[in-house]
């Protein structure tokens, strides 16, 4: 048997005419038109587990009891990657497949980034207050011609 799936966009595997992963046969390291969909990308689950994380691909073709069928990809955290996905468990309406890969380990954000993130934020803040100080200046410098102007005493002028 030979296995088709893709995590990417646009999910080129097609089985049935749809996209999905799948299995089918394989012969002579030739792969068959014959295909039974494990599991579909629009009914997809994402999960975080201890050691990497879990991804699973619901609503694939019928198996027994009316149920359909299912796939599970475990990608668990590690430095040296396997080269492919070893097949863990298998019945008629689920399968499991595993991967070592450093794609499963969480990302952690280093104190580093926090504490550029902190000083870039700041540096705005402060650029911020000097540019609306400044501003409020000129503002202020701009009215006093026209509030000395108000206050000087004019003589009335009278009309005959």
């Amino acid at each position: 048997m030979a296995y088709q799936f893709n995590f990417c966009n646009g999910h080129p595997q097609k089985c049935q005419n749809t996209p999905a992963a799948y299995e089918s046969l394989e012969v002579l390291g030739i792969t068959t038109d014959s295909c039974e969909m494990i599991g579909k990308p629009d009914d997809q689950s994402i999960k975080s587990v201890e050691n990497g994380i879990e991804i699973t691909y619901g609503s694939g073709s019928v198996c027994e009891g009316n149920n359909k069928r299912s796939v599970t990809y475990k990608v668990q955290c590690s430095a040296q990657p396997d080269q492919n996905f070893k097949l863990d468990y298998q019945d008629k309406c689920q399968s499991v497949f595993s991967i070592k890969s450093p794609a499963g380990c969480k990302q952690e954000q280093s104190k580093l980034w926090l504490v550029a993130s902190l000083g870039v934020s700041s540096i705005v803040i402060i650029i911020g207050i000097v540019l609306i100080v400044t501003k409020m200046k000129k503002q202020k410098e701009e009215a006093k011609p026209l509030d000395e102007a108000l206050n000087q005493e004019e003589a009335p002028i009278v009309v005959s």
